[in-house]
């Protein structure tokens, strides 16, 4: 169906995934490497403090947005999907996210140029921003112990900004053989 109005709009379709992840100064452990018969120590911080990072990747171009909120509601969900828009003001989108409250009310004001495609329930390993936030929290938050919230969202900031400036990398991570073949075949 969204192929066939972009056709009709003579416009491009764009396949954009969804997410949002919860980053804070909680401690993420990761294996490390030490020599033998020594343990390997990690400062953690055991504070509850955190920010959400709203992300969507094309998929098949490479490109990625975000945006940093102190909440995830339905407000905020608006404000990534018009940003998002924004930046592809001549495309259609096709937005496929998960079915979180915030995504699913009838609040939420969703841009002329884009749709939404919810994935099943309980199906996190179908969306391939989930693997964006492991990748995040191994190279950005792993074993590291941050003084502020602050810093952990700076942080993660540059390893987006990092990753955007890589779409060929982007389109190796996450334009996964499943995607491609259901592309191919719509």
């Amino acid at each position: 169906m969204v192929a066939t109005i972009a056709l009709a709009l003579g416009k491009r379709v764009r396949l954009l995934y969804q997410d949002e992840a919860r980053f804070g100064r909680l401690p993420v452990i990761r294996r490390a490497w030490c020599p033998h018969g020594f343990r390997p120590m990690v400062r953690a911080a055991i504070t509850r403090q955190f920010k959400y990072i709203y992300g969507s990747v094309d998929v098949m171009y490479g490109t990625l947005c975000h945006m940093t909120f102190d909440q995830m509601n339905t407000e905020n969900m608006g404000i990534f999907l018009d940003y998002v828009s924004k930046q592809y003001p001549d495309d259609i989108i096709l937005m496929v996210l998960d079915g979180a409250s915030s995504h699913t009310t009838g609040k939420l004001g969703i841009p002329e140029n884009m749709y939404l495609q919810a994935l099943p329930p309980y199906s996190p390993e179908l969306n391939p921003v989930e693997q964006l936030w492991r990748h995040l929290r191994t190279r950005g938050c792993g074993n590291r112990y941050f003084n502020t919230l602050q810093e952990v969202v700076q942080t993660v900031e540059v390893e987006l900004e990092a990753l955007r400036k890589l779409p060929q990398e982007i389109i190796s991570m996450f334009y996964w053989p499943s995607i491609q073949e259901a592309s191919k075949a719509s």
